[in-house]
């Protein structure tokens, strides 16, 4: 099972709680938990406001919901400021509580991949 939902929503803080129902409704269908839920939000929220102080008008989200697994991709940047802020201290817990890949696409910029897996259940 693999479920794909697209989103490209202007660079402002009012749109974050429809965003965070979105991935949400997504993350239900992985079954994740609702720490592993917080952990994604924390690490969108980190990355939508570092865009955002570097000139973003939009962002855009690509929301994959798996077997076990969510995965948000964010991007297109056209510029590392993103992911300069990423490791700094303030915001290098992202990778502690997700997966996180930075990938250059096509046009020369980069992507950032956040993933959460579900947690394995009992025997």
């Amino acid at each position: 099972m693999t479920d794909l939902v697209a989103l490209e929503f202007p660079a402002h803080p009012s749109v974050l709680p429809l965003v965070r129902m979105v991935v949400g409704g997504m993350a239900a269908r992985v079954d994740l938990s609702v720490d592993a839920l917080d952990d994604m939000h924390m690490a969108l929220e980190e990355i939508f406001y570092a865009s955002r102080e570097h000139g973003r008008s939009r962002c855009r989200l690509i929301i994959t919901a798996e077997t076990d697994a969510l995965t948000v991709q964010l991007g297109p940047f056209a510029s590392m400021h993103v992911v300069d802020r990423l490791a700094e201290p303030t915001c290098s817990l992202v990778a502690r509580v997700v997966e996180l890949q930075v990938l250059p696409d096509k046009a020369g910029g980069v992507s950032i991949f956040l993933t959460k897996r579900r947690e394995a259940s009992g025997p």
